[in-house]
């Protein structure tokens, strides 16, 4: 059979080659090769995606290696800008303890504050025998913070104090 059909396809060529499809096959056949997969688009998002992240990587590399050629007059420069900023904030924190509280209390309130400061100045003396140690100077600033929270509690609990009282002297007053 197959020869048959082979015979006839080959007598009958001319004919065959005489007949053109419509423009609307040619325009079909063509729809149908310019489709693309759908896996071409999530090709594309997945390259885009490693192309940035590539880049922020690089970035960053670049900027944590400019951060790690600072002079260390620039730390000092900038923990000196720290410290001064904590130990403001210390002062501020402590007027306002005298001011709420008697001489008891406030001198209860302000050992462990005191205990913190002989820490400090413990640090502050390794801090400038090691030459600005990163880890030391974050202990450092760690310990700024732990006195200021400190002192803000007792602050808190002051205030609450001096609010009971004034209710009780305003309930005795009625």
């Amino acid at each position: 059979m197959d020869d048959q059909l082979e015979r006839f396809v080959l007598e009958n060529r001319a004919s065959f080659d005489q007949e053109e499809p419509s423009p609307g096959i040619w325009s079909e056949i063509s729809k149908k090769q310019r489709r693309t997969s759908p896996w071409v688009g999530w090709w594309r998002v997945a390259a885009i995606c490693f192309l940035i992240s590539t880049v922020y990587l690089i970035v960053d590399r670049h900027q944590s290696d400019a951060d790690m050629t600072q002079e260390p007059g620039d730390e000092l420069a900038e923990f000196a800008l720290v410290e001064d900023y904590y130990t403001t904030l210390i002062a501020q924190r402590k007027s306002e303890l005298a001011e709420l509280s008697d001489s008891e209390l406030r001198r209860t309130f302000l050992l462990e504050i005191e205990r913190l400061d002989e820490r400090y100045a413990e640090l502050k003396e390794t801090y400038t025998d090691q030459n600005a140690s990163v880890m030391l100077s974050d202990a450092m600033i760690n310990n700024l913070k732990l006195r200021i929270d400190i002192l803000d509690q007792q602050l808190r609990i002051l205030r609450e104090l001096k609010k009971q009282e004034d209710e009780d002297v305003s309930q005795i007053e009625i």
